[in-house]
């Protein structure tokens, strides 16, 4: 027994002594890629007395080193820390391979693998002969007046020689057309579209040093936008992307200016004539010419802010801010109708009609504006690659957003199912001069726009990982609480308990919705990293947007107060009428004149400056709504108190009549 074991230790000697290592031949690798270095021996080599060495043979330096069954990462060489790495599963198999990250020009070059076990080394040497590269830089961003020249850089930097690349092109990435094109060392004009043909031009005494740069003659407005710079070797492909923008102002842009003019000039002009009537009482019965003229104040500037934001969408490509401000400029023309001291000069059906539907219907026009422009935005970000590829990602992506605008569009519903009714949400008393009435459907139109919102919050989490924890624990948090209030409003006030209804409407509106709204809005803001990293500016565009839709869907559980006071009134009127027509033609007019006329790239989003101001007028009209409804309740209780004053008078004089 003793002697076959001896054997077999013999055996085994000799296999180790006579290992034998496999390397490879002559290797290349692509500039900023990974390389293999193989090192195999034949059979597993026992790994307690194994010593692994890779070295590089022209300058010494220790690329890496296993010793004493363990990698020793602190013997290796500065330039090689965190870019060379053996496979510490395949050693036990014979497999001492290293993997080389992130490879450089400087990483050429013959390196060694030294196998030491016992008293036995063996070595092989790997040839890393060459590193193959194409490097293509440009420009960035290029402005140009209108018909004059422009250059667009595009640097290439490649092993093959400028004359032996493939091809080299200029296309416009939005067209999807050739601007010109370079090929095995000719110059192809007549590929070039027919808009490009005879003003793009190669500098072809560069084209030696790498230089493809393009010259385009007498630069139009339509010349505006992204140009892709395509290079090609046999192995690789590079490309760089460079922006022009051509200062100097088309049609588009002059109407955009007129209709900015315009609305400044309008709103001047008919707020004057508003502030110089402002002392009359009865403002409802005042001449149809100085009515005509107040509703001009708001009718006329939003309609032609609604314009020029179409334009400039259309002229610029700035289809989000368009969308965003089209949408509320648009919109605000019901919500001045709505604030509008003149709202008692309209007939009784159509007032109706105002009051219902004029918060549902912004609601709806500004969801549907600015959430299909999202909707597009991160489908073509999920084809892009920059977020989440999985088919159940976009199917959740496509589920929230059908939601939100079918959700929006239904809350309209039972606003326009009340209009002729007008049925109040808010609990009245059954004596005085405003009789008890049914609970409103504005309930259902809340709960509807809230649930609106709590698939916004999902669509806005929706980003390249998984479900953002922190919404989920503010649905849990806040969704059942809100529908629970205006539900137990609603019992209440049907059970003819007015004073306990007025009470929890108090808590909700006053303590619960404010919490609410602050702590979604801090969740939704957590959530808009990703699409701010993607594009600057989206990520706080849509929470203000957000936060604005949120201010309408509380302002939809409330009521028109039947009166409020004067002053409030009008501060509240006048900034919606005249403050922010007059901010929204300076903004929209200001962004124009310096991106296309000055060719500035740092102008900051319009909708970071629009909207906040937005949502100030609605919280103005809501802080009316409230001092309508406290107001109404004095009233109420006052107008109890004299009835029963009077009850108590007649029953005093009828018992005096039957004593006499």
């Amino acid at each position: 027994m003793m002697m076959r074991n001896f054997g077999f230790l013999v055996v085994l000697v000799k296999v180790v002594q006579g290992f034998q290592l496999q390397g490879a031949g002559p290797l290349v690798a692509q500039l900023g890629g990974s390389v293999l270095l193989p090192c195999a021996a034949e059979t597993p080599l026992p790994l307690e007395e194994l010593e692994v060495e890779w070295r590089k043979t022209d300058s010494g330096a220790l690329v890496h080193l296993f010793q004493d069954g363990d990698v020793r990462l602190e013997s290796q060489d500065f330039a090689y820390k965190d870019r060379a790495h053996f496979f510490p599963v395949e050693m036990s198999n014979g497999n001492f391979s290293i993997l080389l990250k992130n490879v450089s020009h400087e990483d050429t070059g013959d390196y060694s693998c030294k196998v030491y076990i016992e008293n036995t080394a063996e070595e092989v040497r790997v040839d890393l002969v060459r590193v193959e590269y194409l490097v293509v830089t440009g420009s960035g961003v290029v402005s140009a007046s209108l018909g004059r020249d422009a250059v667009l850089s595009c640097s290439v930097d490649s092993h093959v020689p400028p004359e032996g690349l493939m091809e080299v092109t200029w296309r416009r990435a939005d067209q999807e057309i050739i601007v010109l094109c370079y090929q095995h060392g000719e110059v192809l004009p007549d590929v070039s579209h027919h808009r490009y043909r005879g003003r793009a031009e190669f500098f072809t005494s560069e084209i030696s040093k790498g230089n493809f740069s393009l010259r385009l003659k007498d630069v139009r407005t339509e010349d505006t936008g992204e140009y892709i710079c395509d290079a090609h070797t046999s192995n690789h492909t590079g490309k760089a992307t460079v922006r022009l923008s051509v200062l100097g102002l088309s049609l588009l842009h002059c109407l955009v200016l007129v209709c900015c003019a315009a609305s400044f000039v309008i709103t001047i002009v008919a707020v004057a004539h508003f502030m110089s009537y402002r002392a009359k009482q009865d403002l409802a019965r005042r001449h149809g010419k100085d009515l005509a003229v107040h509703f001009l104040l708001f009718f006329s500037p939003n309609v032609l802010l609604f314009t020029g934001y179409l334009l400039w969408g259309l002229a610029e490509d700035m289809f989000s801010e368009a969308a965003a401000g089209s949408a509320v400029n648009l919109t605000r023309i019901l919500l001045l109708l709505l604030t509008s001291p003149y709202l008692g000069a309209l007939c009784d059906s159509l007032q109706k009609l105002i009051k219902c539907v004029s918060v549902s219907v912004m609601h709806t026009v500004i969801t549907v504006a600015v959430y299909s422009d999202a909707y597009i935005k991160r489908l073509n970000w999920i084809s892009a690659g920059i977020f989440s590829t999985s088919h159940v990602h976009r199917m959740r992506l496509q589920g929230y957003f059908g939601a939100i605008i079918f959700l929006s569009l239904c809350g309209i519903c039972p606003d326009i199912d009340s209009a002729y009714t007008l049925p109040c949400m808010l609990p009245r008393s059954e004596l005085g001069l405003h009789p008890q009435r049914e609970p409103s459907k504005q309930a259902w139109t809340f709960l509807l726009l809230e649930t609106c919102s709590i698939f916004q919050m999902l669509f806005l989490s929706v980003k390249s990982g998984a479900f953002n924890h922190d919404v989920r624990n503010t649905l849990i948090f806040a969704a059942p609480l809100l529908p629970i209030s205006v539900l137990l409003i609603r019992r209440l006030v049907r059970n003819r308990k007015p004073r306990w209804g007025r009470l929890c409407w108090t808590v909700t509106m006053g303590i619960w919705m404010p919490v609410c709204f602050v702590v979604t809005i801090s969740v939704v803001g957590h959530t808009q990293d990703a699409a701010e990293a993607i594009l600057p500016g989206e990520g706080t565009a849509l929470l203000c947007v957000f936060a604005l839709l949120k201010m309408l869907t509380g302002l939809s559980l409330s009521n028109h107060p039947d009166k409020a006071p004067e002053l409030l009134h009008t501060i509240v009127y006048v900034y919606g009428a005249a403050g922010l027509s007059i901010v929204n033609s300076v903004g929209l007019a200001t962004k124009l004149l310096l991106t296309s006329g000055y060719g500035s790239q740092n102008v900051p989003d319009l909708r970071l400056i629009t909207i906040p101001l937005e949502c100030l007028f609605v919280f103005g009209w809501f802080a009316l709504q409230i001092h309508g409804f406290w107001a109404r309740n004095n009233r109420t209780k006052s107008n109890s108190e004299t009835h029963e004053d009077l009850i108590l008078q007649d029953n005093h004089e009828t018992n005096d009549m039957t004593t006499s």
